[in-house]
């Protein structure tokens, strides 16, 4: 496996000129689960940090790759003992698990969540009709809001706003859906956001982190809707990650839904 440079992945979108020393460059790596038709739940998840933290990360996480010999961290292949977990005990497909998550609290970066149920998609447009001339489905709400939310994050007290490059992950079955989302943003909001980028999960080692992430995300909250309220009983892969990071966002209501339908209806009216 050779891991993407950091750089490679915004040439082109960001300059890194001799002027640029102290721009701090933003990057958020976004993964998503439960797309598919079945899914009771649609989630986009991830992570944001400033450049100089992700290199890091990704050597710590090249290194724990090479640690249990894997060629990538996929969290559903891990708790279902697939591909390059299977035949693994649990005992060590959970040690796995610990160690990779220990790199993203060691770094700090900002987890940004949003989760939801297909119900309170259907819910929210018959309340709102309009909405589906905001959001196609409730993968692209789940988008606006996460991208609205780094998009609204400073992470520096520097008067310039940091540049911020979004990346997700470019497996067929998503690209065609990000790249969509992503032309439809930046041009509603050319402001908000410096580019986006697309790579492969086995090559940007950020992307796994956000894998880690989004599959927590997706876990609890359809375990949240076959309950009708929160469990009780996390798994604790999530409680660590939500406990030990500063995070945005969470599962959404039908009111939340209309609410930023008619915030993103107002701020394009103004244009």
């Amino acid at each position: 496996m050779t891991p993407v440079a950091l750089k490679a992945l915004t040439r082109g979108v960001f300059r890194y000129e001799q002027s640029d020393r102290r721009v701090l460059v933003l990057r958020a790596y976004f993964d998503d689960s439960g797309t598919h038709a079945e899914s009771p739940v649609v989630v986009m998840a991830g992570l944001m940090a400033h450049e100089d933290s992700w290199s890091e990360i990704e050597a710590d996480w090249a290194a724990a790759l090479a640690e249990f010999g894997l060629p990538d961290m996929h969290m559903s292949h891990c708790e279902n003992a697939q591909k390059a977990f299977s035949g693994w005990s649990r005992d060590r497909r959970d040690l796995a698990v610990v160690r990779f998550r220990s790199i993203i609290l060691k770094h700090s970066a900002l987890m940004v969540v949003a989760t939801l149920a297909r119900t309170v998609w259907d819910e929210a447009l018959a309340i709102r009709p309009e909405m589906i001339t905001v959001f196609d489905n409730p993968l692209d709400y789940c988008f606006n809001s996460c991208i609205g939310k780094v998009a609204r994050t400073r992470r520096t007290d520097a008067k310039q706003m940091e540049p911020l490059v979004v990346t997700f992950d470019s497996r067929e079955q998503s690209l065609d859906n990000w790249r969509g989302l992503a032309a439809g943003y930046k041009h509603n909001f050319p402001e908000k956001i410096a580019g986006f980028a697309f790579g492969s999960m086995k090559d940007v080692l950020p992307l796994q982190a956000a894998d880690m992430v989004a599959y927590e995300a997706f876990v609890y909250e359809c375990e949240r809707q076959r309950l009708g309220h929160e469990t009780t009983n996390p798994r604790s892969n999530f409680v660590a990650l939500f406990g030990g990071l500063q995070h945005e966002g969470g599962y959404y209501t039908p009111d939340q839904l209309v609410k930023l339908t008619d915030q993103i209806l107002h701020e394009l009216g103004e244009r």
